[in-house]
Formats: C-alpha cells, structure tokens, sequence
C-alpha cells in the first residue's frame, strides 16, 4: 500500500492537472485554432508536414519546398525526434499544439512542484504554490505561441530535481534520469532554453557544492549527508559535484545525439554560423521602463511577449516577505539559490541596457549565439516562483508568535512602522513614476496590483500573529490562482478562433494547383490590404464572436491567401522563400535573397535588411524581382498585391511590372486576347522630369489593331504627364489627366492616368512606345484598353515574361521564362569563388550554368560538340529524400538540379555513383556521358547516422545503469 506522502504527491498532481485544464479549457476543449503569428505561419506548417510524413512511415530528413529545399529533421525546431510529440500524431496540427501545450504547462507545474517537495522538503501548499507560479505564469502564457519554448522550458524543474536528488543521494537512477530530462530538453528544439537550464543546472551544481562542504551546520537527516559532511575540502566537494554534472550533460548530449549531430552540420552553413553581430544579438533586450509590467500582470494589453514573466502580485510579495523566513528554519535550503537565478535573469534580460552584457558576450561561450536577451526572464520566473512557494511553506509551517507583551508592543510597532511606509510608497509612487521612463498600465490595473499585494502582506501578517499558518498559506494560494487565471486572459492563448478557418483552401492555392508541374513560388504580396468580401463576412462573424476573433480571423484568412511563408507547406506549394530566424536560411540562401532585393529594388519605407538576414523577402522589396534571375530558380509563379495598383473611371491598371524608357528607348508589346477596345489608358510619370517643358512631346504611342491600321499619339510634358515630385498644371490638356497616389494608405509616388481614344472601335494587336524624353525617363507603369461601348477594359502586364493568370484580391502571375527543376546543359561555365559564382547569375541564359570548380570531379565524361545537340529530361520519382530523373542527350554535359547542394546527398548514374557537382551557386549538377542515363539522387545524411549510433548506444548505456542501480540496491538490502 503507497505511503501517504506518495498519496498526497498523486493527488497535488492530479489537481493540478485539473488546474491546467481548467487555465486552458478554450484552448484544450474548444477546438480552436490559435493565431499567434509565429504558431500560425511557422509551427503550425511544420508541424503539418512532420505528422504527414511520420503517419506515411518516412522520416523527414528533408524538406524541398522552403529555401530551394533544406535539412527539416536538422532543424531542431521541427521536432521530429521530440519523444512526447508522437502522442499527437493522429491531429491536426492546431489541435496537437492546443493539446502539447496544456501537457507542458502541467510538466512545468508538476516540475517544480516535485523540486520543492522532494528537493527542498516543502509542504504540500509550497510545492503547489510553486508549481502553480512557475507553469501558469506569465512566461507559459505569453510564450504560447512558441510551442517548442513551452515544451523546453517545461523541464527545468526536472533536470533541477534531477539533479539534486543524485547530488544528495548519490543515486546512479537519478542521475540518469536527469540525462533523460536533458535529451528530452534539447530534442525539444529550442536551444536558447536549453541554455538557460544549464546555466542554472551548473548554478546549482556550484550552490550544493558550496553548501556540501559546510559540516555542522545543519541539513537533511541521513547518512548520505553525514558523508557528505565529511568531504576533507571544498575542492573536493566542487569536484564532486562537477562530475555529477559531467554525467548529466553527457547522457543528455549522447540521447540527443541523433538530433545534435545534424542541427551542428546545419548551423554551420547557417546565417548564424560564427555568432550573431553584438547589435543582433542585444536585439529585443528587455527595457527598464517595462520592468513593472514585466513582473507584474497587465490583465489587458498586455506588453510583447518577449518582456513577460509575471508569477503574480501576491507571489512577488510573498517572495519578497516570507521566503526568508524559510531560511530560518532550515539552513540547508534554496532561498539563495532561487534569489540568486531571479537576479541573473533580470541583470542579463536587460542586455542592451546594461554594460555587462557586452561583457558576457566577448568572453562567455553561448552569449553570442542567441538573440532576444529578454527571454532570460525565465530564469527570473523559476526563481520568483521557487521563491513563492518557499514563503507559502514557510507560512504554513510556521506556529503563532507566542511571545511576552514587552516583545509583542516591539513587534507590533515594528510592523505599524512597516505598514506605514508601504501606504507611504503606495502614495507617492504614482507620482515619482510620472516622471520616470517607467511604462504603467492604467490606474485599475494599478489597483489591482495593490489589492493583491496588499492582500497577500496582510495574510502573511496574521498567518504569522493571529491566525493559523496553514489557513493563511491557504488563503494566500487561492489568492495565488485567480490572479494567475484573470491575468492570462488578454494572450493569444485565451482566444483561439474556430477551427473552420482552416478548412477550405484559399483561391490563390486552388489555382497554384492546376499545375501539377515541379516549380516554385515566391509572394511578395503584404498584408495591409483588405479583402473584398471581408466587411460583409466581418458582419456576419461578428454576430458570433468577440471582436478580437474576428481580427484575428481576417488575419490568418490573409496568411493563407498570400501563402506567408510557411503556410505554402500546409498546402503542398513550394516556396523559394521561407520563414525560419533559426539556423535558416543558410548562409547561401541568405546572399541569393540579397540578390532578389537588388534586382527588385528595395523599399526606401522599410530599412534594407542586413545582408544574411533571415527576413522576408516581401518585408523589404519594392517590386517584382528580375523574371530570368527567378526563373532560375525554379519560380514559375509570383503572388502580389494590388495596394498600389489603383482604378480610375473603373478601369484597372496594373502597376506592378513598370516600364522605364530613358533617352530615345522604345518599348513594343504583342498581344492576341485583348480584345475590342474604343480606347488605350496611360498610367505614366516622368523621373528627372522638372527641367522639361511643359507641352513639349516626349513619346510616341502607337496602336496597331487586327486589321493593321495604325494609330498613334504623342505624350506631353505637363500635360499628359508630369515629373513625380512636381505635379504639373492640367488646364491646358486636350485629355483627362488623372494623378494617384500610390502605395499603401496612398503614401507612395504619384502616377499619371491619360486617356488616349481610338477613331473606332478596333482589336489591338501590338503597343509601341517610342521615348525622346531626353535627359528625363519615361515611366510606364500601367496599361489598360478601354472598350466604353461595352464598359469593359484589358489590364495590360507590361513585362512579356510575365503573363497575369488571376486576379482577385491579390495577382498571381506565371513566369514564362522559369527553368524546369531538373534541366540538362552543355553549357556551364565553371567558375572559382563563392563571390564570383553570386555574380555570375544575373548574366545566364536559360539553360545554362556555372559550377563550382572546388566541387567538379577530376575527370569529366567527353562527348560531339553541342552544336548538334539534343536532349530530354524526365522526372519519374519527386520524394523529399529521393528522386529519379532519366534523361537521354546526344553530347555530353551536366544534369543540373534546381534543389540545394548540401552534406548528405548522393547521386548515382545507372546504379554507379558519382560526385554532385555545387552547380548556380546554390544548386546540385552531375555530370553525364551521351546516351539514355538513369540518375538518382538520395539523401543520407551522415551526422543523422553517426548521431543515431550515439543515441542508441547511450540509450542502451542508461539501461544498464538503471539495472545495475536497481540490482545493487536489491542485493545491497538483502
């Protein structure tokens, strides 16, 4: 029969269990889906796509359709080797998130409240206290929407326990089971966390070490301890204690392996191999002024997610007023050691902020590699939560003050003296931080802080002079858990939105799917825009639903209709670009984005993000990227909005593929669907234009109709166009001129709109336009042919290269000059140097290529000139991992793979294999004789397969440790 110490244990985790159920019932129950950004567009698509893979028997090593295809099981965030994730796969990926998460906040309270129960020896209302402080605070409920945080954070407090028990107890079990708590931590896949518990495990491993060596001065029963106490020095002790933590970390790292190995490989060839520069990784340094809202709850608008590690108002005065009673009773305790974390969080949350940190960043390992210094708040939560739960143990233990009336007048003096200069502070401090950089919520948010302080001081007060402890301990944790719940209702977490919005796929992923061909797709395509139908749908929704669910539905509607990277991999459509601000992209990747931005133009609105940057593309381009540098890469559809694309007299003009004609350039466009029409509309204007006189002609428009019949106009300065940064005078012009602002909320450059009438109606079938505007440029930005008869018009694309197949709320254009993913070529170049290859890009021609001389083999298959050259290329197998393409070519020359060159891959022609060639910079190439050939590329990554051989191995060692633990204590007994 249990023990009743193991019962009470059961029933603690068992309530709070229910607890959490209860903080997250819309969430766990509701079968919502929530729309936090990150969840939405990153996780979410991940999470997808490894279910997917793992329910069709395949692990997924790779994944094609971000980034010109990337490592996916190497990337740690993805977590596919996170054990507890498999409890999940038969969900969808919002419900297996809702439901992971509810698990961990209970891991993260069940955690801590072991820790002080069976580590520091609390109560049951201090280790409940605990837990609940830690696993439903602030930190758990502003960081839902980084679920691989959440589940790598929530075994802090068992590596901790862990840890301490095989400190104190010399067990060889615990210290395995501290391996696996760490395993678990890091496949998890957040490593920032994982730093920040290790941090704290090697600051526990030093505070036991300290405290070990300290004979005679208390500490728990038992002949362990008694042998501890007998250590000959400090040294000894510090070694003691430095091997338990050796053991740990090399368990944890060796279970891990299979994870480590491959996420080390990645991280070399990523934008953070080497570090981050000091001014990225100081980025999202926590703010002084933020530092109340931090710690405290807001209960509305709350601060970014990043600055949020609230245990509660009660909770911080309870740390502050009674853990440090605790140390009065025992002095083998951990009051210091949580104090000790709470500071260092707080110090290194500050980043920026503080000048030490540059320090820790020069000459500490770990420092450079993370940025958002902010999230060491989590440190500061497990600390004040530990702290909380001391100061509750310590109320509920103590007994009622029996003292003579001379000692009682001091005390009650000294606490009168006491509460006057809280009421005193509680005064003055709406003053003092009016004029202080301190960021306050309202007044009502204000005095629900000093109701719960204030309520929680009081109870501590007569739990210690008039009442029984334990009831007080009691009341304060009731107290401990309204405020948690109130407060986490403003997040995410609170709101999920009903899961329908996920249902139907968008109309721009329903017409990317009439291709069923191998290609890309990159969207520039923003946000700000409002959808056509939204204001009817938003009436109905908001019959239904709270006004926050409904903008978060417009919100996500939106993700899924642009296909924000990476809501592409939900729907089987591969993106170039991709969203990661991990270890993707590479560092490649990261150079070509640069590449795009240049021959796009980047948006002089936004800052120009930084070379190896992980930011989006469409975050900081001004137009469409070259059509041939994108059809290199595979981008056979674009995806962009209409903001800046206006409709004048119900015409539309399409000004997203603008056309500039300096000096005596002339622009020509054919067309054979445009229909009848009765007129041609211009949106023009004139760069460099002021000098230029007004009337004076400087291009010639000619029309040529079906029947061949010419007409043609002349454009005007100042009346048919005008400079950008000066607008003309119109009085004098014989046709409408219409000037638009372009550009969200009509903030960007002004464009022209002219009228051009034909004599008759007529079916253009080619538009000229000659420039003589001298030392100006022309601009054409849209074009449209306007038939009044039937109130109908033709938005031209003017780009040929690009041909308009939808237009809704947004466009979707078709490349016609993308390169198909598997191509043959006889002409390559090959070419030395990383820089040199970069440039050489923009200069290719459709089937041609440059390859990386440091990766050609020695010998090269000889062949008859390409003169006369033919060749066919068929991709009969596409899978992530595998794929085969046959191809038969009458010279010789080199299959070129429009998927990423990485470690890993291998490819045989006709069953022998043969060196992959670095070929444009980016992709993978072999070379091929005449004839009919066979190719087959594989991936088999050898850091997943060494790093498989160590897990399993060190796997296999903590079985046997476990047996021969469990064997020597039977043997040992008997």
């Amino acid at each position: 029969m249990p023990q009743r110490p193991v019962l009470h244990d059961l029933f603690a985790l068992l309530s709070l269990a229910g607890i959490a159920l209860l903080f997250t019932a819309p969430t766990a129950f509701g079968g919502g889906v929530l729309t936090d950004y990150d969840l939405y567009t990153y996780f979410y698509p991940y999470w997808d796509y490894r279910a997917a893979a793992l329910l069709d028997g395949r692990l997924p090593l790779w994944n094609p359709d971000l980034f010109t295809g990337v490592p996916f099981l190497a990337n740690a965030q993805t977590g596919v080797l996170y054990l507890p994730n498999l409890l999940f796969l038969g969900q969808s990926a919002s419900q297996a998130v809702n439901w992971s998460y509810v698990l961990h906040i209970w891991l993260a309270c069940a955690g801590m409240y072991l820790f002080l129960r069976r580590g520091a020896g609390t109560g049951l209302l201090g280790a409940g206290a605990g837990g609940l402080a830690f696993g439903l605070g602030g930190f758990f409920a502003a960081q839902a929407g980084h679920i691989n945080q959440i589940q790598a954070a929530a075994w802090l407090p068992w590596l901790a326990l862990a840890f301490y028990k095989a400190h104190e107890g010399r067990s060889v079990r615990w210290l395995v089971a501290g391996g696996v708590a760490l395993g678990l931590q890091i496949t998890a896949g957040h490593p920032q966390e994982t730093f920040f518990s290790l941090v704290a495990l090697a600051a526990l491993a030093g505070y036991l070490a300290l405290l070990s060596h300290r004979a005679g001065r208390g500490g728990p029963p038992g002949a362990t301890w008694r042998r501890v106490q007998r250590l000959p020095r400090p040294a000894v002790a510090v070694a003691y204690s430095g091997l338990l933590l050796a053991g740990v970390l090399a368990l944890g790292l060796g279970l891990a392996a299979a994870q480590l190995l491959p996420a080390l490989e990645l991280a070399a060839r990523s934008i953070r191999a080497g570090g981050l520069p000091y001014t990225e990784a100081v980025s999202f340094s926590l703010p002084p002024w933020e530092l109340l809202r931090a710690f405290l709850p807001t209960y509305h608008d709350p601060p970014f997610s990043e600055y949020v590690a609230y245990t509660g108002a009660a909770a911080l005065m309870t740390a502050a007023i009674a853990a440090p009673w605790w140390g009065k009773r025992y002095s083998y305790n951990l009051t210091a050691y949580f104090a000790g974390l709470t500071v260092a969080g707080v110090v290194f949350a500050l980043g920026r902020y503080l000048p030490i940190y540059e320090l820790f960043y020069d000459h500490l390992p770990g420092f450079a590699l993370f940025r958002v210094p902010a999230r060491w708040l989590f440190l500061a939560a497990f600390g004040l939560a530990g702290l909380a739960g001391l100061g509750i143990d310590a109320l509920a233990a103590g007994e009622r003050l029996r003292v003579e009336r001379a000692q009682l007048s001091n005390r009650l003096f000294t606490l009168g003296a006491g509460l006057l200069l809280m009421g005193a502070v509680a005064l003055v401090f709406p003053l003092v931080a009016r004029f202080t950089p301190l960021e306050l919520p309202p007044p009502d948010v204000m005095l629900w802080w000093a109701g719960a302080g204030g309520g929680a001081l009081l109870i501590i007060v007569l739990g210690r002079f008039v009442v029984p402890g334990r009831a007080a301990a009691l009341l304060l944790l009731l107290i401990f858990g309204a405020e948690l719940y109130f407060a986490r209702l403003p997040y995410p977490i609170s709101h999920p939105v009903p899961g329908a919005v996920d249902e139907a796929a968008p109309p721009t992923v329903n017409r990317l799917r009439e291709d069923p061909g191998l290609y890309r797709v990159l969207s520039i395509a923003g946000l700000s825009y409002e959808p056509q139908a939204w204001q009817a749908q938003k009436a109905e929704l908001s019959k239904l639903l709270p006004p926050r669910e409904v903008a978060a539905i417009g919100t996500v509607s939106k993700f899924n209709v642009t296909l924000t990277p990476n809501i592409g991999l939900r729907f089987g459509i591969p993106l170039l670009d991709g969203y990661d601000g991990g270890l993707l992209p590479t560092h490649r990747h990261a150079q070509l984005k640069r590449l795009l931005l240049d021959s796009g133009g980047i948006d002089p609105l936004r800052p120009p993000a930084p070379v190896g940057a992980a930011a989006l593309i469409r975050d900081h381009i001004a137009g469409i990227p070259s059509a041939d540098l994108l059809g290199l890469l595979n981008v056979k559809y674009l995806i962009d909005d209409r903001i800046n694309d206006p409709t004048v007299d119900g015409v539309f003009y399409d000004l997203g593929l603008p056309v500039r004609l300096s000096g005596q350039a002339s622009y020509h466009l054919e067309g054979v669907d445009w229909g009848p029409g009765t007129a041609l509309g211009l949106a023009t204007y004139l760069d460099e234009g002021g000098s230029i006189a007004e009337g004076a002609p400087i291009a010639t428009v000619t029309v040529i109709d079906a029947n061949g019949r010419r007409m043609s106009w002349e454009l005007r300065a100042g009346v048919d166009t005008f400079d950008a940064d000066a607008v003309g005078r119109t009085g004098a012009a014989p046709r409408a001129v219409r000037a638009i602002a372009t550009g969200p909320d009509g903030q960007g450059g002004r464009v022209f709109v002219t009228t051009l009438p034909f004599d008759a109606q007529a079916t253009p079938r080619s538009l000229t336009i000659a420039s003589h505007a001298g030392p100006a440029t022309l601009v054409i930005a849209g074009a449209s042919f306007i038939n009044r008869e039937t109130g109908k018009h033709t938005s031209l694309t003017l780009d040929p290269r690009w041909q308009r197949i939808y237009l809704g709320d947004l466009k979707i254009y078709r490349n016609r000059v993308a390169q198909a993913r598997a191509f043959f070529t006889a002409e390559a170049t090959v070419v030395r140097g990383e820089d040199a290859q970069l440039r050489a890009l923009p200069h290719l021609r459709s089937g041609q290529a440059v390859l990386d001389a440091l990766t050609m083999p020695e010998r090269l298959p000889q062949g008859p000139a390409p003169a006369a050259s033919a060749h066919t290329v068929v991709t009969t197998r596409y899978e992530p991992e595998r794929l085969q393409v046959v191809t038969d070519q009458t010279h010789a020359g080199f299959l070129v793979l429009n998927d990423s060159y990485f470690p890993g891959w291998r490819a045989w022609v006709d069953g022998q294999e043969t060196p992959i060639i670095r070929a444009n910079y980016l992709f993978r190439a072999v070379a091929l004789p005449p004839g009919q050939h066979s190719v087959e590329f594989r991936y088999e990554p050898q850091s997943f397969l060494t790093g498989l051989r160590v897990t399993l191995g060190t796997a296999a060692l903590t079985v046997i440790l476990l047996l021969g633990s469990f064997l020597r204590r039977r043997w040992g007994g008997a």
